[in-house]
């Protein structure tokens, strides 16, 4: 398990600059001349000229169009023009607003957390819950349930690392309620993992440990995600786990889904989920490697 996920962890590393770069990608040429100033320039004759402003004058615009060609512009031709500053390109935002459930994939989370004084909710087939209750930029309060049968408490730590690195870690205490087979149980869970990227698109590597009462090991296993923002309203996000029950049962989930950005604090969420466990052999072929299921969710920041 452990060399799988060294595996995983090398690939996605090798793979980060193509999942991660923006849908809009500059030439080298241009990057390097990104202080400099763009003017669009519409001529009496109905032609658009556009470039970065080298020079104006009382007669003239010298402008660097295509390929390093320069090119003076009486401004006797112009009709209009607009000059666009570096310090306003630089800062101009991909998405007008900001991503809704950019702290989960789908089931698991990803490395950040709550913005600071918000409240997160989120659904999974509306027989589950859960909120997370920012308390800083550094911490959450995580909770939430299975129906009224299983429920969970944590806090989550979260810390930028670098630009483009996240490091977050959540502790949980679980309850579940006793039944007619079984006593009520309690357990801990333990969920490291490392996000590259952004909030808008980003690769999520996380561990997963638990130690729950009535089971004689530690419940162990890893899992990696990621999501990408498409559009303003359209996020794709997928992930795929494997835990290890007791070394010799061991539960897969893999799932791709798309959120959607309803409303300002609305997102919809839908796709298709694929899960295999020894229990379920009984009702399906063993060649069968996921058992499909669709899948709908909602969520909701206050």
């Amino acid at each position: 398990m452990i060399k799988l996920l060294y595996k995983i962890l090398l690939i996605l590393f090798i793979a980060q600059p193509l999942l991660l770069c923006p849908i809009s990608i500059q030439s080298q040429n241009n990057s390097t001349k990104i202080n400099n100033d763009i003017i669009i320039i519409k001529l009496k004759s109905g032609d658009e000229v556009r470039g970065i402003l080298i020079n104006e004058d009382e007669f003239n615009f010298t402008i660097l169009s295509g390929k390093n060609n320069t090119v003076v512009i009486e401004k006797i031709r112009v009709e209009s023009f607009e000059i666009l500053k570096s310090e306003e390109i630089k800062n101009k935002k991909e998405f007008s607003e900001d991503a809704l459930n950019y702290s989960q994939n789908c089931f698991l989370p990803t490395a950040y957390i709550t913005k600071d004084n918000k409240l997160f909710f989120n659904s999974h087939y509306d027989a589950t819950y859960n909120l997370k209750a920012s308390i800083n930029k550094n911490f959450e309060l995580t909770a939430g349930g299975v129906a009224i049968a299983y429920n969970y408490i944590g806090l989550t730590y979260s810390a930028e690392l670098f630009d483009f690195l996240q490091f977050g870690t959540t502790v949980f205490g679980t309850y579940l309620m006793p039944s007619d087979v079984s006593e009520d149980q309690f357990g801990t869970i333990v969920i490291p993992r490392f996000s590259i990227g952004n909030k808008n698109r980003n690769i999520t590597i996380g561990l997963i440990g638990a130690s729950i009462e009535n089971f004689n090991n530690w419940i162990y296993g890893g899992y990696f995600g990621a999501q990408r923002r498409i559009y303003e309203r359209w996020t794709i996000a997928g992930e795929l786990a494997t835990i290890n029950l007791d070394s010799y049962n061991f539960f897969y989930l893999g799932n791709v889904t798309a959120k959607f950005k309803r409303r300002e604090t609305i997102n919809w969420k839908f796709g298709i989920v694929g899960i295999k466990f020894p229990g379920l052999n009984a009702l399906f072929p063993n060649d069968v490697p996921f058992i499909p299921i669709p899948y709908f969710g909602y969520s909701r920041m206050f």
